[in-house]
């Protein structure tokens, strides 16, 4: 998403951690910006211009663009082009990146410019998982890693960011881990209630926009419009994932807009649960069925939530770290696990 557009919600407490990286005297070690799809990964990368400290240039680059993942040739060039369009003075480097020795050459000019212009560059690669498949089906080589890892290590005003949905030790066709020992883990977690109350109540306040800031001011979407109760609702059958946050609250709006309705009440809200495990409910069946085809004992412990609210903890340890670790259980006072996204639930009682 676009802030100058539609709603974004900045992770202040990440960005934080994010910056303290990239500033850091000692230069970058390099970041990995884990977390479960649909978290606002991408959102978050193509919003941090206004958040870092202006001496910090953010640049992405994703791996789902065909010009990126055809070839290793095909990175280089698109690394070396996003790089020119955040930093003017790239254009003009030489020589031109075309292979892994000019890259390496592109970015020891990159860093002396920036050392000149005390700058900082955050270069990300969003969906960098696409690397290692690449690089099993033969397009790309692990060469491309340990010049990755020489970069990291020898240009200190540039910080590398790997964002993606794998942990580095579960990528299946390069041992990540011996490249990129160093790399520091930023996890994304769900929203707080605090953040769903902001993007249900004031979603453009962070707009650069002005006008879209004031559009959203005459909305009539501040917290008379859900109800007493409609946010904290929301917010909780969603389990704060941010992408379901949105589907519901935006079937709570057409709804309203259908029937005519100022005000959304709990009714109507419970209406809108049950339309939106339709409408996401593709996306409801990613979350739930990731990786079970690898590891089939996962689905076979989720599906017994159809028939029960809570069950006992899995015995198996890495089952049990596996499905905290993919935000999909919590624990009970009892000591039981339930599911942590109510309309997960829902979606396996009704759809699965």
């Amino acid at each position: 998403m676009r802030r100058d557009a539609e709603a974004f919600i900045p992770r202040q407490d990440l960005i934080a951690e994010l910056e303290n990286e990239v500033v850091s005297p000692r230069g970058c070690p390099g970041i990995l910006l884990y977390g479960r799809r649909r978290l606002g990964k991408s959102t978050l990368l193509r919003n941090l211009e206004g958040f870092l400290p202006d001496k910090v240039l953010p640049m992405i680059v994703s791996m789902q663009n065909p010009e990126a993942f055809t070839s290793e040739a095909d990175l280089i060039e698109t690394l070396a082009r996003e790089i020119g369009k955040g930093w003017s003075p790239a254009e003009k480097l030489a020589p031109r990146p075309k292979d892994l020795r000019t890259l390496f050459q592109f970015l020891d000019a990159c860093e002396a410019g920036l050392e000149r212009e005390d700058r900082r560059l955050l270069l990300a690669v969003d969906e960098f998982e696409a690397i290692d498949r690449t690089i099993g089906e033969g397009q790309m080589t692990e060469d491309l890693l340990a010049a990755l890892r020489e970069s990291i290590q020898s240009h200190r005003r540039i910080c590398w960011l790997f964002a993606g949905s794998h942990d580095l030790h579960e990528l299946p066709d390069v041992r990540w881990t011996s490249y990129f020992v160093s790399v520091r883990t930023a996890e994304m977690h769900s929203f707080t209630l605090e953040e769903t109350r902001l993007l249900l109540t004031d979603p453009l306040k962070h707009s650069p926009r002005a006008e879209a800031r004031t559009a959203a001011g005459r909305a009539k979407f501040g917290g008379t419009f859900w109800g007493e109760v409609g946010i904290d609702t929301i917010h909780e059958q969603a389990g704060g994932w941010p992408h379901l946050v949105q589907a519901i609250a935006a079937t709570v709006v057409d709804l309203c807009n259908l029937c005519g309705r100022a005000t959304a009440d709990p009714g109507l809200i419970d209406e809108a649960l049950s339309k939106t495990v339709v409408s996401s409910g593709s996306v409801l069946a990613e979350l739930m069925l990731y990786r079970s085809v690898e590891f089939p004992e996962t689905w076979d412990y989720l599906a017994r939530f159809r028939a029960r609210d809570e069950q006992p903890p899995p015995e198996d340890d890495v089952l049990r770290r596996r499905l905290k670790r993919y935000l999909l259980v919590t624990e009970t006072p009892s000591g039981h696990w339930r599911l942590r996204v109510p309309l997960m639930q829902r979606w396996l009682r009704e759809r699965a």
